[in-house]
């Protein structure tokens, strides 16, 4: 086994593990396992979303469109930035900043970044020597445009660079996001095609976008009650439904719960699925926590943080 082969094989353990660390399962099936690359493009962004078990292509607007879906980039009012932070053991951190600001009453643009680095992983050759330690990393930059066709019909596009870098070893690829939503008096209709584009290669070594579909309904069956429904269909992985619950006290608390679950495999129980989440709302500004709790894939409690500024408005 050559030395970039073997990289190769580090890296996509690594991401495997990030995966079924965010998700509490497996991050694709069994049959599927490790035929995509770039697989940090799919961990979602941002607490609120998270609270809500992941359910947000329908939702989204403002600055975490950049992610879930670039079409709610329409409504923007005025200007945010949006942060994102999420650590776990080793040093493995993801971060994710984004600024979004409108072009006019129908479109909006948002400039947006994404780093994963994994910290300190020791190296070894192909012959089981020590090597001393590596670093890794994945990354990617994007621009995404959202335009309203109507004042039920928005549809927008993100440009994707990636990049990702083992030791001495990197490859950069690029992709595109899809994105259309339909709003009708309380209730809105989203749909995303995510991570289009050429598979990314490390010289002699080459993996799939793990492009991705999603399509979402969401509402307010009463006022206050935000509801969420998703499903999300990867080319080369499992079938996923997301839920998702929004419950606003005094319209500047929120309370959030949702759920997401795998029907292909046999161990996704309700309480693996489980999130929760809490956020407020203070002159301009909103802070957002999401809580994973402990699942049979990984032992640690999951705590994600994000802070999102307005402006302009």
């Amino acid at each position: 086994m050559n030395r970039l082969v073997l990289k190769h094989q580090i890296r996509s353990l690594l991401m495997s593990a990030v995966l079924i660390i965010m998700s509490g399962q497996p991050a694709v099936s069994a049959s599927d396992a490790g035929r995509t690359a770039c697989d940090f493009l799919r961990i979602g962004t941002g607490a609120r979303a998270a609270g809500m078990g992941g359910a947000y292509t329908a939702i989204s607007s403002g600055a975490s469109a950049s992610f879930w879906n670039p079409s709610g980039l329409a409504d923007i009012d005025g200007g945010e930035i949006a942060l994102g932070h999420f650590a776990w053991y080793q040093d493995t951190r993801l971060e994710h900043g984004t600024i979004a600001f409108s072009l006019g009453h129908r479109a909006g643009l948002a400039i947006s970044a994404t780093y994963l680095g994994y910290g300190k992983i020791a190296g070894y050759s192909s012959s089981g020597q020590a090597t001393g330690n590596i670093s890794a990393n994945d990354y990617s930059g994007a621009m995404s445009l959202g335009y309203s066709v109507s004042d039920f019909l928005s549809v927008g596009i993100t440009g994707k660079f990636i990049g990702q870098r083992l030791d001495d070893v990197s490859a950069t690829t690029y992709a595109l996001d899809l994105g259309i939503r339909l709003i009708k008096d309380r209730w809105a209709v989203g749909m995303v095609v995510a991570n289009i584009g050429p598979d990314i290669v490390f010289e002699v070594e080459k993996g799939n976008l793990p492009t991705t579909t999603r399509i979402g309904l969401s509402g307010f069956p009463v006022d206050q009650l935000l509801v969420s429904v998703e499903l999300e269909r990867g080319r080369f992985g499992e079938l996923v439904w997301h839920n998702g619950i929004d419950y606003c006290l005094s319209e500047q608390y929120h309370l959030r719960m949702g759920h997401r679950h795998r029907p292909s495999e046999p161990d996704d129980d309700l309480a693996s699925g489980l999130t929760f989440g809490v956020g407020v709302e203070l002159r301009g500004y909103s802070f957002d926590y999401a809580f994973t709790r402990e699942a049979s894939a990984s032992n640690e409690n999951l705590h994600r943080f994000s802070l999102t500024i307005r402006f302009g408005q």
